[in-house]
């Protein structure tokens, strides 16, 4: 079975031999909050200068302290998605450097990396307003690599450890980013001062989290978190068996027997069909279902619905606000192909208010209350009760938001002449989503109305939406005044799009990037 395995964790790092840039080893910088300081911190080894960026918490409360790790091809002055909680929260929140990118023998897990990451613990601890409870590390990807060294090799009391995707065993990962044709593997030869195309296992087995010491007490230093989504080493960079054999490494380390790890015939399957179907595992986390959880004493592995990625609100799960609720809230979409895009306005937004958590129902053709092409489906009225419904379900938490964008399916040429309905529609919405008895919560969302886009000119569109900019523009004042009437905040980015619309939509309809990208600023500002 052990050899079974083998060969499938290594075919699956030939299915891609290109790879686009991973977005969670980005290294474009980015800009930073005033309010978040660049500084240096000398390393107590060789005291060479590490950078950082650092924010020490304004509140005459002692608060939390967040140390986010860079990925592997990155370093201090890299974006981090989880810089904006930090700040809505007034934390205190580190951003280190531990010698740079993993690409050199002094970077990728040496001694002077370990040493870096706990001297720029004790940097933030000294100079910030820390409770002493509430210390958290996260990373993801490289990021994650080096969260799980720390969990085995810090002098510091941590209360939790968040990996996401992260590398533990830097061998294995050589031969299947070799499979893959990425950069990996020459930053793997390079940190471990290999020859030319032959690793050096001994060295990389010094740098890896698989092979490191286990230290005594493990029960005891802190919760560790691994995350890993169930499509990663197909669509991703590291393969899910980079996390489920270092947390079956741990649990036999803490006494567990092979019945507490995670079998080779549960992960064999995971691997091969990309999904766990021998047993439902209820739950979410963020808006993505849980494929797969274990957990044995302080240690947790849960494989979720996604790739190489992180999912930034869940990262601050485990922290405790010190009697301060989070600043992060649970939204739902509800909208037409243009947020059901894969690049449309949703994924924007969640780019943007990555504090957010939220639930998209757009659905392309979708409308307020027409069965669009003869489909109940694309009719929100008749769906609306399922939609509440499942996402209460899937959040377990009250829903703060619903954004309705929606409108323009409803000014097809085949609905020309129910236009009157069109607004009634609208204002069954509302009242239909302010009746429903959600589970969770005692008083309904706050609903938002975002008006719909324009269209282009006839010239340029298909016959069915002949006319349809025309019914826009008179549907908009209709849909302001219901809005105002019902005390629900309205956003026309009809004219924030108008000027340019041919240039955002070559179609007249569907919008690219570009015009995705200012719906959800527009938002994003409008609901601050």
């Amino acid at each position: 079975m052990k050899y079974v395995l083998f060969l499938i964790i290594i075919a699956i790092s030939y299915t891609g031999m290109s790879q686009p840039v991973i977005k969670y080893d980005d290294i474009r910088s980015a800009g930073w909050n005033d309010e978040v300081k660049e500084v240096s911190i000398s390393s107590s080894i060789d005291e060479h200068e590490q950078r950082a960026y650092f924010y020490t918490s304004t509140s005459k409360r002692k608060q939390p302290l967040i140390i986010s790790l860079h990925t592997w091809s990155g370093d201090y002055t890299q974006n981090d998605p989880l810089v904006k909680q930090c700040l809505l929260n007034n934390w205190n929140y580190i951003h280190p450097d531990f010698r740079g990118p993993n690409w050199t023998v002094q970077a990728c897990g040496s001694p002077l990396v370990l040493s870096d990451i706990d001297d720029a613990i004790q940097f933030a601890i000294s100079n910030g307003n820390v409770n002493m409870d509430e210390i958290h590390v996260v990373g993801v990807s490289g990021g994650g690599y080096a969260t799980l060294m720390t969990f085995l090799n810090t002098k510091h009391h941590i209360s939790s450890f968040s990996a996401w995707v992260p590398i533990s065993d830097l061998e294995s990962w050589y031969y299947e980013s070799k499979g893959r044709g990425n950069g990996y593997a020459d930053h793997i030869l390079k940190s471990t001062s290999s020859d030319t195309d032959i690793i050096n296992v001994e060295e990389a087995r010094k740098r890896s989290p698989m092979y490191m010491k286990i230290p005594s007490g493990l029960e005891s230093r802190g919760n560790l978190y691994i995350y890993t989504g169930i499509h990663d080493g197909y669509s991703g960079s590291v393969p899910i068996t980079q996390s489920i054999l270092f947390y079956n490494r741990l649990v036999h380390a803490l006494g567990g027997s092979d019945r507490d790890a995670v079998p080779d015939g549960d992960i064999i399957k995971m691997v091969t069909s990309r999904m766990f179907t021998s047993r439902a595992y209820d739950g979410y986390i963020a808006d993505r279902k849980i494929q797969y959880k274990r957990d044995y004493k302080n240690i947790q592995l849960i494989v979720f619905e996604g790739s190489h990625e992180m999912l930034p609100p869940v990262a601050f799960d485990h922290i405790n606000c010190c009697g301060i609720e989070k600043r992060n809230r649970i939204l739902l979409t509800i909208g037409d192909s243009n947020g059901a895009a894969i690049d449309g306005w949703v994924n924007q937004l969640r780019s943007i208010r990555t504090q957010d958590v939220i639930f998209n129902e757009s659905l392309s053709g979708n409308t307020l209350g027409f069965d669009n092409l003869g489909f109940e489906s694309l009719n929100t009225l008749k769906n609306l009760n399922r939609y509440l419904a499942e996402t209460s379900d899937k959040t377990g938490k009250p829903i703060d938001v619903i954004l309705i964008n929606l409108g323009t399916n409803d000014c097809k040429a085949i609905f020309a002449d129910r236009q009157d309905e069109v607004t009634k529609n609208l204002e069954k919405l509302i009242r239909g989503i302010r009746a429903f008895k959600f589970s969770n919560q005692k008083s309904p969302p706050e609903i938002r109305i975002i008006s719909p886009p324009p269209y282009g000119p006839d010239d340029i569109l298909k016959q069915k939406y002949h006319g349809a900019d025309s019914r826009v523009r008179k549907l908009i004042p209709a849909f302001e005044h219901i809005a105002k009437e019902n005390k629900c905040p309205f956003l026309n980015i009809y004219e924030i799009l108008k000027e340019d619309f041919v240039r955002f939509s070559p179609d007249g309809v569907h919008m690219e990037t570009e015009g995705q990208k200012i719906i959800a600023k527009a938002i994003d500002e409008w609901m601050r």
